[in-house]
């Protein structure tokens, strides 16, 4: 539905970014091209800033791009000067978006494949942020020498499930083995062959047995017991059944299907419902003021579906003042403002 969302806007063409710098400044962008732009999101940029003496001098970056034949222009302007205290997240998110960027050029460019590598092991192991060709190792805090040893493994028991007959499960192996004596801290070198072995370890031993019994015991089952199953109706998404009742319009009819969906009675739906509005214009309302005020997390799957709803109700031309959306809020027990409605 995001992707449908993103096609269905204008397309922005002729984009291109200028960093105007003075004398003396340079930058390096870190960033893959910028080929699209949505409503809603974000493109970062990274650019790593080099020079000398700059404390008192401003740059500015310039983003342009045509968008329905209209030529639109943005000027962002920043002080050189570096900031105190301010950490280094922002330079390592910025090598993090280089590695990744290089790492997309080893997949695509098998020629040169070696000197990217090279790269992407000198960026990751400067910036302490891992790659595909480098691995955290554990090194000793007083001799700053590698750990060593094998790596050692522990059986931990699990409690036994319900209904397992008896059955206790055993963790195959832990993730990651612990060496005895004092904890290390952890380095990033680069690394030939895979990162780490504890991917191997974590995947070895045979799987649980208890899907095997869940099997037999289901197999077991008398026929009527299993036909009495199929026959059982499963529970539906609410969210689902209330997109289902949306007619081609956009607007929902009030029905016991709908009242059910938000909690109600026909009845008790009927009731609250303003002398001034139509049963329809109010089932509608209830249907937003409802996915607003409980489905705020799904709001990707029913924001155009919303959006032919709120055309319809203006389209009707009919009183959806905030007195209207506030008896629906009394209703569901919602907190929803009517500008977040967008009637």
């Amino acid at each position: 539905m995001q992707s449908l969302r993103f096609a269905l806007q204008p397309t922005i063409t002729d984009l291109s970014v200028k960093w105007n710098l003075p004398r003396g400044a340079a930058v390096t962008v870190l960033s893959p091209p910028i080929t699209a732009i949505f409503q809603g999101q974000r493109s970062i940029i990274y650019g790593q800033l080099t020079g000398e003496n700059l404390e008192a001098a401003e740059g500015c970056v310039t983003v342009k791009y045509t968008l329905a034949g209209h030529l639109t222009e943005n000027k962002q302007h920043f002080s050189l000067k570096p900031a105190e205290d301010t950490g280094l997240t922002v330079h390592r998110l910025g090598a993090r978006t280089l590695i990744r960027s290089l790492e997309m050029e080893v997949k695509s460019d098998g020629q040169q494949a070696e000197g990217v590598k090279e790269k992407v092991v000198g960026v990751s192991v400067q910036s302490g942020v891992s790659s595909a060709f480098t691995a955290f190792i554990a090194v000793n805090k007083g001799n700053g020498e590698t750990v060593q040893g094998p790596l050692m493994r522990r059986h931990v028991p699990a409690p036994s499930m319900m209904g397992m007959a008896g059955l206790r499960m055993h963790a195959a192996c832990p993730p990651m083995a612990l060496r005895c004596g004092p904890p290390s801290h952890l380095i990033l070198r680069g690394a030939c062959g895979p990162p780490a072995p504890f991917m191997a370890m974590n995947a070895c031993g045979p799987p649980a047995p208890f899907m095997a019994m869940n099997v037999c015991s289901v197999q077991r089952r008398k026929r009527s017991e299993v036909e009495s199953l199929e026959e059982e109706e499963v529970p539906r998404d609410p969210l689902l059944q209330l997109v289902s009742l949306q007619k081609a319009s956009g607007s929902w009819v009030m029905e016991p299907a709908l009242a059910a969906v938000l909690g109600k009675t026909i009845e008790e739906v009927e009731k609250q419902k303003p002398a001034q509005v139509t049963q329809e214009v109010w089932a509608t309302i209830l249907a937003l003021i409802w996915l607003h005020g409980f489905k705020m997390d799904a709001r990707v799957e029913w924001e155009l579906l919303v959006m032919k709803a709120v055309s319809w109700l203006r389209a009707q031309k009919a009183p959806c003042g905030a007195e209207f959306v506030e008896a629906g809020n009394a209703l569901l027990g919602c907190k929803v403002q009517k500008d977040s409605l967008g009637i």
